[in-house]
């Protein structure tokens, strides 16, 4: 068997057929995934790719239509694990499909805050976990002591970069200070 330039040309309308029938079933116009055509297709590149070409022109439109549909069927993967992961969704409006996590307003809005806050909510939060209440502590108190508290662990150990954890250890909820990782 030869492959000529018709049988590229041909795989590659395929192709294009094929993509087009993946966004239709993406976009909820057809029920079902178009399997059969994609069998077809892949069956095709089998039978291209095992069978020898001598023209160069012949076998380099061949290997950049047989790419084109690697890259395709790997975003098809994709789409259909995120479907099948709960990932994405179908819009009520269009039926298309759509990330499931909807971006936090509030997130992207908010400016970078001071990284400690978090560690002072985790610590306020689990004091409250295990001892039922929390002292009333202000944020800039926790702050100014743990800053405090920084500097001499550094200077006493001459370490440079270190960052406070939350941690509970013997029933009892404590700020430990560990070496910051190289980023």
């Amino acid at each position: 068997m030869t492959v000529t330039r018709e049988d590229i040309e041909s795989l590659y309308k395929d192709i294009m057929r094929l993509k087009r029938e993946y966004e239709q079933y993406f976009s909820r116009i057809l029920d079902r995934e178009p399997i059969d055509l994609r069998k077809a297709v892949e069956r095709a590149i089998l039978r291209y790719t095992s069978t020898p070409i001598n023209n160069t022109a012949l076998k380099f439109r061949l290997n950049t239509v047989v790419a084109t549909f690697n890259s395709y069927r790997q975003y098809w993967n994709r789409m259909l694990r995120a479907m099948e992961e709960g990932r994405l969704r179908r819009s009520p409006e269009t039926g298309a499909f759509v990330s499931a996590e909807k971006p936090s307003p509030q997130k992207e809005s908010r400016p970078p805050s001071d990284p400690l806050k978090k560690v002072y909510e985790e610590y306020i939060a689990l004091k409250k976990q295990h001892h039922g209440s929390a002292k009333d502590i202000s944020f800039e108190k926790f702050k100014k002591t743990l800053e405090e508290q920084k500097k001499k662990l550094q200077k006493s150990h001459g370490l440079k970069d270190v960052e406070p954890r939350t941690i509970v250890k013997d029933g009892k909820v404590r700020i430990a200070f560990v070496t910051k990782k190289p980023s």
